[in-house]
């Protein structure tokens, strides 16, 4: 087994960190133009704890072919530096920054003596009684610290809309979630990092549970209303224990919705 680090004790004080961690998302952040300004990545822990990681797009070229969501990778010798911006998907106040020194192995699962065990994934739920006191902290341009992950179930969808902008046709899908109590209005505009096209599929399990990951939460007439960012993720009947806890809450609560 290959000695590493945990995510709790980088620090800025080194580079020569090493990490053994699972990938649970990427995305690109892009300019107004579509241009990628910078790659990014969530990585996990087997202590539960995760941190962004940031790949400008010169050194995304070195990783584009290894890295892939879900994959479990050593990761070694990158900058820590403190986290700054609005809408950060994870609480963590520090970021991984690869250089030109840091290196990338891929961890074979299947050969990996470490009993550790690395989840797919972490989300942070916000309860749906208390998106509007969260919505109502963001400051005066309308941006909070953090995005918010929201779980639901998928109620009237849309069909796609097409509408002009400045910068070009953009496609919006609008639909509501709910947890049985609270409905909230979701505005999905021109999804980059989100398989919207499977909410359309005829054959998912119904009720359609669906996760919204790292959301912009605006408020609208007093109502809150979900959106996405870049680093948005929608997850559509995720095998994950809070979407099985509440698909059966509506299996023993025929009231639910």
């Amino acid at each position: 087994m290959v000695p590493h680090h945990h995510v709790s004790a980088i620090n800025q004080s080194r580079d020569d960190w090493m990490l053994k961690v699972r990938v649970t998302r990427k995305w690109p952040s892009l300019s107004t133009a579509g241009v990628p300004m910078r790659y990014n990545l969530i990585i996990l822990d087997c202590q539960h704890n995760h941190i962004q990681a940031v790949v400008s797009p010169e050194l995304w070229q070195r990783y584009a072919a290894i890295i892939e969501e879900g994959g479990l990778y050593h990761i070694c010798s990158f900058r820590v530096v403190p986290a700054m911006g609005f809408f950060r998907p994870v609480d963590f106040p520090l970021v991984v920054l690869f250089n030109t020194l840091t290196v990338v192995n891929l961890v074979h699962e299947d050969e990996d003596e470490d009993d550790n065990v690395i989840l797919m994934h972490k989300f942070k739920f916000t309860a749906f009684e208390n998106l509007y006191e969260r919505a109502s902290n963001y400051n005066a341009d309308h941006k909070s610290l953090y995005s918010t992950d929201v779980v639901g179930v998928l109620e009237n969808l849309q069909p796609i809309q097409t509408v002009e902008t400045r910068s070009g046709v953009k496609r919006i899908i609008r639909f509501t979630i709910s947890d049985g109590r609270h409905i909230v209005d979701v505005c999905l505009w021109d999804p980059v990092n989100i398989d919207y096209e499977q909410l359309y599929e005829d054959d998912l399990d119904v009720p359609i549970i669906v996760i919204l990951a790292s959301a912009r939460l605006q408020l609208r007439h007093g109502l809150v209303t979900i959106s996405n960012l870049d680093s948005t993720k929608l997850y559509i009947n995720l095998g994950h224990q809070d979407v099985f806890q509440m698909r059966q809450r509506i299996i023993n609560n025929p009231f639910f919705m």
